[in-house]
């Protein structure tokens, strides 16, 4: 990355492979996060001009599986319960994650630039292209798409890609932003985010009714983006998050959940990406 990097004051690293499943976790999923990251940093020592870098990290760097169900997340909590065979992505963004802080705290002072991490919660919001519809928001599109009969018993702890965007510019911006910031607006269950959107998109017959837990279990074995175990840890779980930090020291003010999921289940018409229902 060192043409790309050559001259420039501020960096943003935010391109990581979303994909939760393979054959081969280390080579596809985890190295490419954690290699991709070392290579953007050194690039980024090498120019010398860059006096502020703001990485995207995730949530998945944020929760821990193992801690107790009733446990508010912050900043100050680490993953340390995902393994290259149950979580790979989780695992990923971790490590990447960590690798970021290692390297920024090996620098010497004269080399150092500031380091800022931004850990987003599930990502709706309008789609530029197709391709984003494989990644989070592609639990969204199956909802509206009929791609399950009725809704999981699954809590959705989300945030808009506007607002994450307007984040990752104030994190490069502003002076005093440092460290770790968690960007989440609210939670919602599946089944919520169905009624909120359903009354808007009639012709597509949204699916409203919960879906029994047992389907859920079947789902995972049949599909490759979910597995059995994550369905046991997050089947009829909520996630407490505190998100002040980035509402008081970056100013954001979160946009209504009902505007960032209709938003986002426009984009999915407009790309052509879910069909009415005859």
């Amino acid at each position: 990355f060192d043409q790309a990097v050559a001259g420039c004051d501020l960096v943003c690293h935010v391109a990581a492979s979303v994909k939760l499943a393979s054959a081969h976790p280390q080579r596809e999923i985890v190295d490419p996060a954690v290699k991709g990251t070392a290579n953007v940093l050194g690039a980024v020592r090498r120019a010398g001009t860059v006096k502020r870098v703001v990485l995207t990290s995730s949530i998945a760097a944020v929760f821990d599986h193992t801690a107790p169900r009733d446990k508010v997340y912050t900043e100050a909590d680490w993953n340390r319960g995902s393994t290259l065979k149950a979580e790979p992505y989780n695992l990923a963004k971790t490590e990447a994650e960590q690798a970021a802080w290692k390297f920024h705290a090996s620098l010497p002072e004269a080399e150092r630039f500031e380091l800022v991490a931004l850990n987003p919660v599930v990502v709706f919001g309008p789609l530029f292209t197709r391709g984003h519809g494989r990644s989070s928001p592609a639990i969204l599109r199956d909802i509206m798409g009929r791609a399950f009969p009725a809704c999981p018993n699954i809590s959705l702890s989300l945030v808009d890609v506007r607002d994450v965007a307007l984040a990752h510019a104030i994190a490069l911006e502003k002076p005093e932003a440092s460290g770790r910031y968690i960007l989440h607006n609210d939670a919602r269950w599946m089944q919520e985010a169905a009624k909120m959107i359903a009354p808007h998109f009639p012709e597509y017959r949204v699916p409203t009714r919960r879906l029994p837990d047992l389907m859920m279990y079947i789902s995972s074995l049949l599909d490759k983006r979910i597995s059995f175990s994550w369905v046991r840890r997050n089947l009829g779980r909520v996630y407490a998050i505190d998100n002040s930090k980035s509402r008081r020291e970056l100013g954001i003010q979160y946009r209504p959940l009902e505007e960032t999921l209709l938003d986002t289940c426009r984009s999915f018409i407009e790309l052509g990406l879910v069909k009415p229902r005859k």
